[in-house]
């Protein structure tokens, strides 16, 4: 069984230098969480799970703050982060959202792609609520049921996501006013061994314990390509949900 936190750690510590470059749809995202906002200005904004920093980019660069607070699980993807932006960032949390221990209260706390990670959401959604100053908001992506199903497919692995209704039976548990959309969308790749060199270059490797034998990998390119071409080349799908919430008044 893989400790998931440990994994994490490990493999997007070591994709550090490659991430950004390869997460084009973690970059997608960002986009669409930044569309999301309903102001352009904030006095203190954390963000969980930063990573190498696109969406800590849009923040710095379309955004009105006082301060802004980073957190990550790796201390390479802060120590890039300090790098890129120096004096742009106000404070640097290292460790698992989950366990932080946030004194201070946020107008905005956002976070990219990474809330799917959490043992548990409701935990997770209802600390970050007491984190926010009276008119607060809690904007994320994360990834649902469906995400990779072609992998589940072809190798049985897969993680396991949340699916919209749980998502939104957390929300209104929480009694939150919110806003909640879903998205599906495919990437494509010339070749398998593409779309896994993108995996190791993103961090999404080793969540299994599949030892990969040469006859393993080619029988597992040839099935994969089989079963999932189209006119634009080998596909993945990706199933991503997008959520805005805010303490009813």
């Amino acid at each position: 069984m893989i400790d998931i936190k440990k994994h994490i750690n490990r493999q997007f510590s070591k994709a550090c230098d490659t991430y950004e470059s390869d997460a084009f749809i973690q970059k997608k995202m960002s986009e669409h969480l930044m569309s999301m906002l309903c102001s352009k200005s904030y006095f203190k904004i954390l963000e969980i799970g930063s990573g190498t920093g696109y969406l800590t980019s849009l923040i710095v660069n379309k955004l009105d703050y006082n301060s802004l607070i980073i957190n990550d699980l790796s201390l390479n993807m802060l120590e890039h982060c300090k790098k890129r932006f120096g004096s742009k960032v106000q404070g640097y949390l290292l460790g698992d959202a989950e366990s932080l221990f946030l004194e201070d209260k946020y107008s905005l706390i956002i976070s990219n792609a990474c809330f799917q990670w959490f043992s548990s959401l409701k935990n997770a959604i209802e600390k970050f609520l007491n984190a926010l100053d009276k008119d607060g908001e809690i904007v994320f992506s994360t990834f649902i049921d469906g995400n990779f199903k072609e992998l589940k497919a072809t190798l049985g692995v897969t993680i396991d996501y949340l699916d919209l209704a749980t998502i939104e039976s957390v929300l209104k548990s929480l009694n939150l006013d919110y806003t909640i959309e879903s998205k599906s969308v495919k990437s494509h790749y010339k070749t398998v061994r593409e779309m896994l060199k993108n995996f190791k270059n993103t961090g999404v490797s080793g969540l299994s314990n599949t030892t990969w034998t040469k006859s393993k990998l080619i029988s597992f390119e040839n099935q994969y390509k089989d079963l999932y071409t189209d006119d634009k080349g080998i596909y993945l799908s990706w199933e991503l949900c997008f959520v805005r919430a805010k303490r009813k008044i």
